[in-house]
């Protein structure tokens, strides 16, 4: 290693980088990676996301052999980008007009999360490699810990049986090296707790404004290298409310003649990590590998650190895994609950914007809760700052029960529609069997009459679902016998102390989903005298949330999502909306399942006592 190349790399790196010989490699160095390959430290992003640069899926060819010609020897893609074929293109080009051989390059991949069975793994990565027109790849990535089926739906298999599988890739010679992306601290040291094989590298987001310090000291301590994608965070344009001020950052470009952008990702480099800048411009592609003829200072480099801001750029990277419902659409697993008093109305289109730039992509309300005009207003914040389009949403209201005549029930969806400032919602509800008068007294309306203003509701295309709210199995059994649309959802109680077995049970057996509301239960403070445990300081309960590093909330909503529901938790406090969403990186044993349903005591919270003597109470049975 000559002189000149020691004085631009970072301390960190120095000990572990190599000069690979090979074309360009003076403006990409290496590092040696903990089985011994070598990987060039910045990486060409090919992620195609939503920018205007991406709209056209041939950029991607283009920008992979700009790339190659302007010196990267790193490319990183993925099954779930749909470029791999594009992305072998721009290899196969660079490689016939003498660029580079295959040998010269290394090409990052990864597995998507409908593929974690072992069984699936090589099959995967041999799909991969087809579309890549390649023999090898060099790094095969877990993209998620998180598994689901092909329909996206959630599925269980645990990220131990998927690493076995890689494994086998990497023992038949499809790939050189193996290793994770998105995986948390807790998910690392299992994986290497419980394998033969080390992970290579973590790929994560890290940049200014989300510096990850925590897990890059954990992945140096152990021999992980950290990629880092999305390594410019919000000083490019993520239409966020975060507002930065760039002066001090320019002021250093400055000193070294570079661009902003180039002293960000040579400050990531300094930290040790590897940056995957992605762009289709070819002058900014020459740019970001400009990187190797100056270094920071440690005083910068503390300096840019303090961008940080603890916020993700890429929520999706949390967004709930859907549910197939039986007609066909799709319906994230987790949502967020509105309902709640006249502070909460007051506080629900702050709360409703943090969930969805959070990653929550369902939102729970009603007619009754009162909070329908706040919640679209929310949205519509969200959609104008460019977080979501309105397709990306699943809006879930509902009919309260002084609309339970079939001629009252469209008439009622289109106020709730006015209030939330929509076209449609994605599930309409029935809330309660039980009809009721403007004042308050009891009607005599059977709900298969309101049932049917559903449908009509349906086909109208005013709602995409509809379901019911608060049924027992005879109720909804009576639906599916005398009416043409059998209820997608079926949202009732459930929580430790309400396990609701029986409920739960039908409805699987008949196809219809639950969600589950009032989630903690007697967990939160209620009104309710001598209620029983759990509490959120349960030892059982703590025991478990120790094991996985999570709070013992949010090992309530597993245990509701394990169990084939969808929870709504409600919140207006902005960490616990983020907590909330976040578990989707574990899952809950059979005797941790177990261990909780001893809780029940088929209590509810919410009784409706004052209805017991109606026909329709739906609570004297299951």
């Amino acid at each position: 290693m000559n002189q000149a190349f020691e004085e631009t790399v970072s301390p960190y790196f120095l000990a572990d980088f190599k000069k690979k010989e090979i074309a360009g490699a003076s403006r990409a160095p290496c590092v040696e990676l903990n089985d011994g390959n070598l990987m060039p430290i910045v990486a060409l992003g090919t992620g195609r996301g939503t920018a205007k640069e991406n709209e056209s899926v041939d950029e991607v060819r283009k920008s992979v052999f700009w790339a190659l010609e302007a010196g990267y020897r790193h490319i990183d893609t993925a099954a779930v980008y749909d470029d791999e074929e594009q992305v072998g293109q721009g290899i196969a080009e660079a490689i016939q007009k003498n660029i580079v051989t295959r040998e010269d390059i290394f090409v990052t991949t990864k597995l998507w999360n409908d593929k974690h069975r072992r069984e699936q793994v090589v099959p995967a990565l041999q799909e991969s490699l087809r579309r890549l027109g390649l023999d090898y790849v060099d790094l095969y990535l877990i993209h998620f810990p998180v598994s689901t089926k092909e329909d996206g739906s959630a599925d269980s298999v645990d990220y131990l049986e998927t690493w076995k599988g890689m494994e086998d890739a990497k023992q038949l010679g499809l790939v050189k090296s193996i290793g994770v992306s998105n995986f948390n601290i807790k998910q690392l040291q299992r994986l290497m707790a419980n394998s033969y094989t080390r992970p290579v590298v973590n790929e994560v987001e890290v940049s200014p404004t989300f510096t990850q310090e925590s897990m890059v000291a954990f992945c140096r301590q152990n021999g992980i290298v950290v990629m880092g994608y999305s390594p410019f965070g919000f000083f490019v344009g993520r239409d966020s409310t975060t507002q930065i001020d760039k002066s001090a950052l320019l002021q250093i470009a400055d000193k070294y003649g570079k661009s902003f952008g180039q002293v960000i990702l040579r400050y990531l480099i300094e930290r040790g990590v590897v940056p995957i800048p992605k762009s289709t411009n070819q002058k900014r592609i020459v740019q970001n590998i400009d990187l190797f003829d100056f270094s920071l200072t440690e005083q910068e480099v503390a300096l840019i650190s303090g961008y940080n801001t603890n916020k993700k750029t890429l929520t999706w990277a949390l967004q709930a895994p859907v549910t197939l419902l039986n007609d066909g659409n799709k319906m994230p697993i987790l949502a967020l609950g509105t309902a709640g008093s006249k502070d909460d109305i007051s506080r629900m289109r702050q709360a409703v914007y943090w969930a969805i730039e959070a990653g929550y992509r369902h939102i729970d309300t009603a007619e009754f809760y009162r909070d329908e005009v706040e919640v679209g207003l929310g949205i519509a914040d969200a959609i104008k700052k460019g977080l979501v389009t309105r397709e990306d949403l699943f809006v879930t209201t509902k009919l309260w029960n002084n609309h339970h005549a079939r001629s009252a029930v469209i008439p009622a969806l289109q106020e709730s529609l006015k209030r939330l400032g929509l076209n449609y919602v994605d599930l309409y509800l029935v809330h309660s069997p039980i009809a009721i008068k403007d004042d308050g007294t009891a009607e005599d309306i059977d709900y298969l009459e309101t049932w049917r203003g559903m449908e009509d509701a349906k086909k109208r295309g005013l709602a995409k679902s509809i379901g019911v709210s608060n049924f027992n199995s005879e109720q909804i059994s009576r639906i599916i016998k005398e009416c043409e649309v059998k209820p997608a959802v079926n949202q009732i109680e459930v929580n430790p102390t309400l396990s609701q077995e029986p409920l739960i049970a039908y409805c699987r057996s008949v196809d219809v989903a639950v969600m589950s509301y009032s989630p903690f239960g007697f967990m939160v403070s209620r009104w309710k005298q001598d209620t029983p445990p759990p509490r959120f300081d349960d030892p059982e309960l703590i025991k478990i949330a120790q094991k996985y590093g999570k709070s013992t909330g949010q090992i309530i909503l597993r245990y509701l999502i394990d169990r084939g529901t969808t929870p709504i938790p409600k919140s207006t406090s902005k960490d616990r909306i983020i907590q909330n969403i976040d578990i989707f990186d574990f899952s809950l044993t059979d005797e941790e399942i177990d261990s909780i349903k001893k809780f029940n005591k088929n209590i509810r919270v919410y009784d409706f006592i004052e209805w017991k003597d109606h026909p329709y109470y739906a609570f004297n049975k299951p």
